[in-house]
């Protein structure tokens, strides 16, 4: 499917996924047969003993609880990326990706929780210039709005405050406190999600610009394991940000280069 998505993208690359769903699902599935059996070469960014290694992890079942009858299977997802470039090296589709058929690693939205600390408070609050590592914040108790009971009182995960803490060791003990207090009030909300979303961050809805938890993992339906691969290799890449590609080049019967990835870098 990702082939035909990249090939479909050289036909009619004016054609609009969102703005056309349903023209865009034909030209897709037409594209899709055109591939089968028009003698065509799809070469991918797939490491073969990266992606062997990882399967090799999601078949063990010793590294899973056993299956239950009412919840099913225990389920995996994972994505290796090269972050100078964004080419997938490897992933985990899931256990089960056959029978499923949903993708774990590029489909399935879950919550964050803490790994959004970073990508929507700590980075835009430094970026902001408001923020740096010996910067001071106050872990003190703090009421939220909520639309049920009124008010929401948020607690850190050993259930203390502890005062005046580091911006650095904040972090670094991923108390919610100062990553809230960075997320609403240094920061800004709408501010913070643009900003994840120039790394990648695609999946926030309407209702997250309204989450005052969004920071620890409080959205509404959550994002990607390829989300999050994306937001964190931006960082390694040192604040440069690359679209996660699978289909590096595609060849026709005659050999014929009719699609190869561009890399478009665009700073965070």
């Amino acid at each position: 499917k990702e082939a035909a998505k990249a090939l479909l993208s050289v036909q009619q690359p004016k054609l609009d996924p969102q703005a056309n769903p349903e023209t865009y699902s034909e030209a897709l599935k037409s594209v899709q047969a055109q591939l089968s059996r028009g003698g065509y070469h799809v070469y991918t960014t797939i490491d073969k003993d990266i992606y062997e290694s990882m399967r090799d992890i999601a078949k063990d079942g010793n590294n899973f609880t056993p299956d239950d009858k009412v919840k099913g299977t225990e389920q995996i997802g994972a994505v290796m990326m090269d972050s100078k470039s964004g080419a997938i090296l490897g992933m985990m589709e899931g256990r089960d990706f056959f029978k499923e058929q949903l993708n774990h690693a590029t489909q399935a939205l879950r919550q964050p929780g803490s790994t959004m600390k970073p990508i929507a408070a700590y980075l835009p609050a430094m970026e902001k210039g408001a923020l740096q590592p010996a910067s001071v914040i106050d872990d003190v108790p703090i009421i939220l709005k909520d639309g049920s009971r009124g008010f929401h009182i948020p607690e850190n995960w050993d259930d203390g405050y502890h005062g005046l803490v580091t911006a650095r060791r904040a972090l670094n003990q991923s108390y919610n406190i100062p990553a809230i207090k960075l997320f609403v009030d240094v920061v800004g909300i709408k501010e913070a999600w643009e900003f994840a979303k120039k790394m990648g961050i695609v999946s926030i809805t309407k209702d997250d610009y309204q989450a005052q938890t969004g920071v620890i993992g409080g959205l509404k339906y959550g994002v990607t394991v390829k989300e999050l691969t994306n937001a964190y290799a931006t960082i390694g890449n040192k604040g440069v940000f690359n679209e996660t590609f699978l289909i590096r080049k595609i060849t026709d019967s005659h050999g014929k280069v009719v699609y190869e990835h561009q890399l478009t870098p665009t700073t965070a």
